[in-house]
């Protein structure tokens, strides 16, 4: 809000307060949250996203292996 359109009311100027207050202290609890989730400790336990990424490995090691010609070892 400008200055020059804030009301001439003390009440309502210390209503106005009150609002922008409890609005920045939600944007704060929402910036406190999303630091949280970027930056904070990451759980150690297995995603159902990351066990169907490792299951992808394991199918390209597979495929490697069969299309891998066999190593045959000369006896000298």
């Amino acid at each position: 809000m400008i200055a020059e359109t804030l009301p001439e009311d003390i009440t309502v100027l210390k209503e106005i307060i009150k609002e922008q207050q409890v609005h920045v202290h939600i944007l704060e609890e929402q910036v406190r949250l999303l630091k949280a989730k970027l930056f904070g400790r990451k759980s150690e336990k297995s995603s159902e996203a990351s066990e169907e990424q490792l299951q992808l490995f394991d199918e390209i090691e597979a495929e490697r292996e069969r299309q891998s010609v066999p190593f045959i070892e000369e006896n000298s």
